[in-house]
C-alpha cells in the first residue's frame, strides 16, 4: 500500500508509551544524527609541491618537433591541486617534485614480433629504453663575478 511520498522506516528502538488508549495513534519524529565528517587533507604530493622552493625552468616539448604544442595536467588531486600549465621554450617556476614528474613522463618503444602460437600473427614487444616526451631544464643561476677576479682581469 502506497501513501504517496510519505516512506515507511522500521524503527529498531522499542519506545515505551503510557496514558494512550486503544486505538488512539500517536506521532513520531525520528532524527538522524549525521556521521561527523573527517577535516579534508591534501594528498602528500600537493603539500610537498607548496612546501618545496620553486626552480626557473625552460620546458621542452620532445613529441612535437617543431610545432611545440603547450601541455596541461592537474599534479595531485582535491581541491587544492595546482594545474601545471607548461609552454615550450617558456622559463617556468616549479618546485623539483613536478620537474621529477615532468622529466620521468615516457613512452615505451614498440616492435612488432612473430607470436609464440605460429599463426603468423604479430604482438607488440617493447625493444630499447623507452621515450622521452617531455623535458624541464633547470636553469642555471648565473652569479657575479667576484670583485677580486675582475680586478685581476683588468
Amino acid at each position: 500500500m502506497s501513501h504517496g511520498n510519505k516512506s515507511n522506516k522500521v524503527v529498531s528502538q522499542n519506545a515505551q508509551v503510557e496514558g494512550l488508549k486503544e486505538g488512539q495513534s500517536i506521532q513520531v519524529n525520528l532524527v538522524q544524527e549525521k556521521e561527523k565528517k573527517k577535516p579534508y587533507v591534501d594528498p602528500p604530493e600537493v603539500v610537498n609541491y607548496h612546501k618545496q622552493p620553486k626552480i626557473a625552468c625552460v620546458f621542452h616539448n620532445l613529441q612535437d618537433g617543431k610545432k611545440q604544442t603547450d601541455v596541461a595536467f592537474n599534479y595531485g588531486s582535491g581541491p587544492n591541486a595546482p594545474v601545471i600549465h607548461l609552454k615550450p621554450g617558456k622559463v617556468h617556476h616549479y618546485p623539483q617534485c613536478v620537474i621529477d614528474h615532468v622529466n620521468g613522463i615516457t613512452v615505451p618503444n614498440y616492435d612488432r614480433v612473430d607470436n609464440p602460437d605460429g599463426k603468423g600473427e604479430y604482438a607488440p614487444g617493447v625493444v630499447g629504453p623507452p621515450t622521452k616526451l617531455y623535458m624541464l631544464i633547470p636553469q642555471v643561476q648565473q652569479s657575479e663575478p667576484k670583485p677580486e677576479l675582475q680586478a685581476a682581469a683588468s
